[in-house]
Formats: C-alpha cells, structure tokens, sequence
C-alpha cells in the first residue's frame, strides 16, 4: 500500500461584489512526505514574496531589490511572447519539478488563507465525482 502526500490550499476569493473561502488541492501527489513539505514551504515563501512585490506602498526601485527564490517564476513564455509572472516550481519527486505559472490562490480578488498537507492510500481510490452544471 503505497501514500501520497498532496497539499489543500485555502484561500480567499471573489469578485468585485462578493468574496468568498475556497479549498483545492494541487492535484500535485508526490510520494515523499519531505518533498511535500518541501513544495508546502515553497508555497508558504512564494507567497511572501508575492506579497511583497504586489504590495501598493513599495516604490517601483524597491521592487527591483526583491531576492526572488530559484523556484519563483518572473517570466513566462506563452504564445510566441514572453510574459511577467508569479509563477511557482515544485517538486514532483528528487529529480522531477513542475511548474505552476498562474497559482490560483494568487491574483486580484484572492488571498492565501492556510495550507496543509493530505495522505491518501492508493486502496482508497475514490473514484466518484460531481458535476455542477449551474
């Protein structure tokens, strides 16, 4: 019986008229307990650093001084362009990462609330699901 680690995020969101809490996961399960807690740090620093580079009172120089983390993404390429990012890269296992480019718990209306790691068994596959159509 094999486990897999994942991480749920819990995050702020919404729209110019509502917010709301909101809770996913990352889809991202690894085996190893330390590479999650590895990709939970990650996340909890990425944030940080977002935080600081979006904030509305830090001058524009100021920002050129960030110290952005090795697996912090500033640039991206998609559709024959380069683009500014927030992106984050995470591990998949000791020789493997993966990269996040549009976080959804980053953006305009949302906000990191918490995160925490989930085990999941490979006999307890659940394999149901919900569709919302409205």
């Amino acid at each position: 019986m094999s486990k897999y680690f994942d991480i749920r995020i819990d995050y702020k969101t919404g729209d110019s008229f509502k917010s709301y809490d909101a809770t996913e996961t990352l889809d991202l399960p690894v085996e190893s307990l330390e590479i999650a807690k590895e990709n939970l740090r990650r996340i909890k620093e990425h944030y940080k650093v977002y935080l600081k580079k979006n904030s509305y009172s830090m001058r524009y120089s100021d920002k050129r001084e960030i110290q952005y983390p090795d697996f912090y993404i500033t640039k991206a390429t998609v559709c024959h362009g380069t683009y500014d990012a927030d992106g984050i890269r995470l591990k998949v296992s000791e020789t493997k990462e993966r990269d996040i480019i549009t976080p959804f718990w980053i953006g305009y209306f949302e906000s990191l609330i918490g995160a925490e790691i989930v085990v999941s068994d490979d006999e307890e596959d659940d394999l149901s699901f919900k569709v919302d159509f409205w």
